[in-house]
């Protein structure tokens, strides 16, 4: 797998703590800012972008990566264009 933040990835398989060091490294390699241990409460589109409401606060943002759940198991939830093709849900 290629990540455009670090390069290429080479793993079929990995087990959850060497994925977290995996993900803390492009964290502290990128200029993403990353907001762990807020409840996303509301996405709202806006013009050029996105404004996200959580517990802690509100922000304004190009991009939105929401990761829930675990491998495997499907959320059951529904948002509009989640069956889109640029939606991926592994």
């Amino acid at each position: 797998m290629n990540l455009p933040l670090i390069g290429q990835i080479k793993v079929r398989e990995i087990s959850k703590e060497s994925l977290m060091e995996l993900w803390v490294g492009v964290l502290c390699k990128s200029t993403l800012t990353d907001r762990f241990s807020e409840r996303m409460e509301e996405i709202k589109q806006q013009a050029g972008g996105f404004e996200v409401r959580t517990t802690v606060g509100t922000y304004r943002t190009n991009s939105v990566l929401l990761a829930i759940g675990r491998r495997g198991v499907r959320a059951n939830w529904v948002s509009p264009g989640e069956n889109l093709q640029s939606s991926c849900i592994s």
